[in-house]
């Protein structure tokens, strides 16, 4: 019953590509939930994110993936990353991020490129056309992990 919700809520987000969905979704989450940091770490599932409204960067990037999943865009081109930003410096691992491989077929560039879906540090809600392209420089020192349903990298790079 929970996840009817959140599926619902998926296909009212939907776009005409995949593109403007995960903005449409990236946008919704960003102007709907707040960010509040745990007392410890604890994960939270993206129906009680939904549910509860907050939650800090896995809680809210994990509802991202999710809605993201239920509005019809494939695994292979969604992965959650485990990454090293330059914010916290006494911590190995320090951010949970999205990560789409948007297809360059419908946009004018025609360029195939990897951007970033953060609802929490990098909160960016330009069309996927006008991001530029992932790179490391921009805030992340490090991806340890990109992972999805279906696999699991261990990048380090």
């Amino acid at each position: 019953m929970e996840q009817e919700v959140l599926v619902k809520k998926a296909l009212e987000l939907k776009g005409v590509d995949h593109d403007e969905t995960a903005v449409n979704i990236l946008k919704y989450v960003i102007e709907k939930f707040k960010y509040r940091s745990d007392i410890g770490e604890v994960w939270t599932n993206a129906t009680s994110t939904f549910s509860r409204r907050y939650g800090d960067c896995e809680d809210l990037n994990t509802l991202v993936y999710v809605l993201c999943r239920f509005a019809g865009i494939p695994s292979y081109l969604l992965y959650v990353g485990l990454v090293d930003t330059n914010y916290d410096e006494d911590s190995l691992i320090d951010h949970y991020m999205v990560f789409y491989w948007s297809s360059g077929r419908n946009r004018k560039d025609k360029k195939d490129k990897l951007v970033v879906l953060d609802a929490t540090y990098y909160p960016e809600t330009s069309s996927i056309e006008d991001r530029e392209e992932f790179s490391l420089h921009r805030g992340v020192d490090k991806i340890h992990y990109l992972f999805n349903e279906e696999r699991c990298y261990n990048v380090n790079m």
